[in-house]
């Protein structure tokens, strides 16, 4: 195809896009197009001053996570000829007794996502908590469990990612973990353990919580 004809064919397939996608113009010539968290995903907006204690059947400690701040919005990213995406975003900041650190989660189309760098159509890098669709790209291994007892609690729907760090020039790709570690969350609640494939072998389950919304 000679070039200027893939340049029309492409322009005239960018133009229609526009139209029918809802983007909007702004005084730049700028296109943007929002991104919105999906509404499957309501059930993680929880709110300041939430927490989960957690318990390692191993060495036998005990591990409190608050949620200290929230943040919302939305994040930008270019996709070329004047094209961009706005991200909605459910920034949550949270705290850990027992590390004496924070860490974040934030919520992205249909994912939950665990130090998060970056957006873009992965919903930047980081480790997957959870997600509502059927996507499954991304660099971990996820798996949705019928159901998962811990204790006497039986939970149900149970998104299990499995996360191998691999040697990367690349800080963010698995949201600071350094060694084989997997996730188990379900919708509503969040994290109900997470286990630690280092020596010794550290299982973290939670024991209680308290949400607010």
């Amino acid at each position: 195809m000679k070039p200027y004809l893939y340049f029309m064919n492409r322009s005239i397939i960018l133009v229609f896009l526009i139209l029918v996608s809802g983007c909007s113009r702004n005084n730049d010539g700028e296109y943007h197009e929002l991104a919105p968290i999906d509404k499957s995903m309501q059930g993680f907006f929880f709110k300041t001053g939430s927490n989960w204690i957690y318990h390692d059947s191993s060495t036998k400690y005990y591990d409190t996570v608050t949620l200290t701040e929230v943040r919302t919005g939305t994040e930008s990213m270019y996709y070329g000829l004047n094209q961009w995406v706005d991200y909605e975003f459910y920034d949550m900041h949270n705290y850990s007794s027992h590390q004496s650190s924070y860490s974040h989660e934030k919520i992205l189309g249909t994912r939950v996502l665990w130090n998060p760098c970056g957006i873009g159509p992965l919903y930047g890098k980081g480790v997957l908590l959870y997600q509502s669709g059927s996507d499954t790209s991304g660099v971990n291994h996820i798996e949705f469990l019928d159901s998962l007892r811990i204790g006497t609690r039986t939970y149900y729907h149970v998104l299990e990612c499995s996360v191998i760090p691999l040697p990367s020039s690349d800080p963010c790709l698995y949201g600071s973990l350094t060694v084989n570690t997997d996730f188990y969350s379900v919708d509503s609640i969040g994290l109900i353990r997470k286990v630690v494939h280092a020596t010794p072998e550290e299982v973290w389950d939670l024991i209680s919580w308290k949400i607010n919304r």
